[in-house]
């Protein structure tokens, strides 16, 4: 069984995960291939892309470019994601002072390309696509999806994440327990003892009585 409480690191996917981010990744995708390929893209385009980093992204997308051109490409898409993000990235409800909250309890907080000093059994790897699951238990981490965005990135539970979160509320629950019998009703009383994050043990589904609506 999983105890939120004692998780001492918490790493996070960024984009649909911890900010509503596909009206960016739209707009910069597009900005690139139009550029460098004279193609629009289509909304069904852009979410076909999901999965790999930015970089590999825009390098798929330039395949047929010279390498020049193609590290250009990636580093005019950074630059368009970091002008148009502060207008048109939104943070989902509820993140920032859970962000807050993991900082000020002293545990590490980091990105998926942070680099966090701590046992994998002692780290959860929270994101919200199939990709970030599989990222997440090739690290041999604890894995958790998160099931509050709208955007279609995958569905993360095909992957059979350790822990689901509907909420960031729910996920919020989790990790700061009242106490460690209101932690209880998050496990149902047929799932398997703790295991090591690098078996193969059946995963362990997060429940909850009744939700504070943390959107």
């Amino acid at each position: 069984m999983i105890d939120g409480h004692s998780l001492k690191a918490i790493i996070f996917d960024m984009d649909g995960t911890l900010v509503s981010s596909l009206s960016t990744i739209m707009h910069c995708e597009n900005e690139i291939s139009l550029k460098y390929k004279n193609q629009p893209l289509t909304l069904e385009d852009v979410i076909a892309n999901f999965g790999p980093p930015a970089r590999t992204i825009i390098t798929n997308i330039t395949a047929s470019l010279s390498k020049e051109l193609q590290t250009r490409a990636v580093s005019d898409y950074y630059e368009c994601y970091s002008k148009v993000a502060p207008s048109k990235v939104l943070v989902f409800p509820g993140v920032i002072p859970l962000l807050k909250r993991i900082r000020s309890s002293g545990r590490h907080l980091a990105l998926v390309t942070g680099v966090v000093k701590v046992e994998a059994k002692e780290s959860m790897y929270i994101g919200d696509s199939p990709v970030d699951i599989l990222a997440g238990k090739r690290a041999g981490v604890w894995t958790g999806g998160a099931l509050w965005s709208p955007e279609n990135r995958g569905n993360p539970t095909t992957e059979n994440p350790d822990c689901e979160f509907r909420s960031v509320q729910q996920l919020s629950d989790f990790l700061f327990p009242k106490s460690r019998r209101d932690q209880e009703p998050y496990f149902g009383s047929d799932l398997a003892p703790t295991r090591d994050p690098q078996s193969k043990n059946p995963r362990v589904k997060v429940h909850t009585e009744k939700s504070n609506g943390g959107r």
